[in-house]
């Protein structure tokens, strides 16, 4: 059964994702549907804003025996992965965090699926033109959308702060229709980068897709 959490952020991903912060944590090559667990973790000095009070940090682990079912959209490097989602299966999609990648789309007018991709064009700095030079597939006649960094992360002093993440969450409604939910967030200190601790601040949720 799921824990409360879990049922919470299913119901309302972009609700949840409001006052917690998520990762996502999986290591499958392949797109599919998988099941996950969302897990709290130790990280005490996550915070909603520079002003904010503490909040809590999750990790959504692949866990075959996870009660989360989610379709997922794995990541490569200088290239791009895609996968159409089916009108029947998990009601939840999530892809790796993106650090300078692209989230794509094209929803089907008629509701018949929704196709999706993740882009990444490291060599080149991630700049749209390269990701939008990579040839991909879109099955539907339907206009095909880019999410690119620049959606995500601030700009100072004329570039793009990389310290800016961002965790893609879809949610598909009683109609068929996919819905995107981006969760932003800036990484002020890494302990991986000899800092003493890890330092989330959350930047707020924005809608993908109308």
């Amino acid at each position: 059964m799921p824990t409360p959490e879990e049922a919470a952020f299913t119901n309302d991903p972009s609700v949840f994702m409001e006052a917690s912060i998520i990762r996502v944590m999986c290591a499958k090559a392949v797109a599919g549907q998988y099941n996950f667990r969302l897990e709290q973790q130790n990280v005490p000095s996550a915070r909603k804003n520079r002003k904010g009070a503490r909040i809590n940090y999750y990790t959504l682990t692949q866990n075959d025996v996870g009660e989360v079912p989610m379709w997922f959209l794995p990541y490569a490097a200088n290239d791009v992965r895609e996968f159409t989602l089916p009108v029947i299966g998990a009601d939840l999609m999530v892809t790796v965090q993106l650090n300078g990648c692209t989230f794509g789309y094209a929803q089907s007018g008629a509701n018949a699926g929704c196709y999706v991709t993740h882009h990444n064009a490291a060599r080149q700095g991630n700049s749209p033109d390269a990701i939008e030079g990579q040839h991909i597939h879109n099955p539907f006649a339907d206009p095909f959308e880019y999410f690119h960094q620049d959606r995500y992360r601030k700009r100072r002093w004329g570039k793009l702060d990389t310290n800016y993440f961002a965790t893609i969450v879809g949610k598909r409604d009683a109609h068929n229709h996919w819905r995107f939910y981006a969760q932003k967030k800036k990484q002020v200190y890494n302990h991986l980068a000899g800092d003493a601790q890890d330092l989330w601040t959350l930047k707020g949720v924005v809608a993908v897709n109308p």
